[in-house]
């Protein structure tokens, strides 16, 4: 599920909340109960698992590496 961000126009405090994809968007400000809220556009967070992410995970993996000296 992602995290969307919400600002009340009526308080201005920001908050995060975890929403589903098939649920519609807050209307409601969770600090002050008005209406007004809207979402803000922020930059997505990435959470990477498993290996094949890290340069550690390919350092004894001499195999595939082309050297640079032989291909000139």
């Amino acid at each position: 599920m992602p995290v969307y961000t919400y600002k009340c126009e009526e308080c201005h405090k920001q908050y995060d909340e975890l929403v589903a994809i098939d649920e519609p968007n807050a209307v409601e400000c969770k600090h002050c109960g008005m209406p007004g809220v809207k979402r803000i556009m922020g930059t997505p967070s990435l959470k990477f698992r498993g290996t094949g992410f890290y340069a550690t995970d390919y350092a004894n993996n001499k195999k595939g590496k082309v050297d640079a000296k032989s291909t000139s």
